[in-house]
């Protein structure tokens, strides 16, 4: 089974996310850092089950592409889908 998983991934320094709000105070900054700890907590054990189940999955991490990667990054899931399917090909 082949698997290409084309993902967001959180906002980084090099790709902030362009929606989000300062937090107002350190309550504020304490509960978005707890909220985007459990957020990555749950990503890392999807990937980790998906990769027990289909151990040369192929994930592609888009940061700061938001939800539609697909419309925020054309050409790069048109580039990985048809390296995607052109790899099909080999199997």
């Amino acid at each position: 089974m082949a698997v290409l998983a084309l993902v967001q991934g959180l906002p980084t320094t090099d790709h902030p996310d362009p929606h989000a709000v300062p937090p107002k105070n350190e309550e504020e900054r304490a509960a978005i850092k707890e909220f985007a700890d459990a957020t990555q907590a749950f990503i890392d054990r999807w990937r980790a089950n998906l990769l027990s189940g289909v151990p040369a999955a192929r994930f592609v991490e888009l940061p700061g592409a938001g939800h539609y990667v697909f419309l925020t990054r054309e050409a790069t899931c048109v580039a990985e889908i048809r390296d995607f399917i052109a790899r099909l090909r080999d199997l």
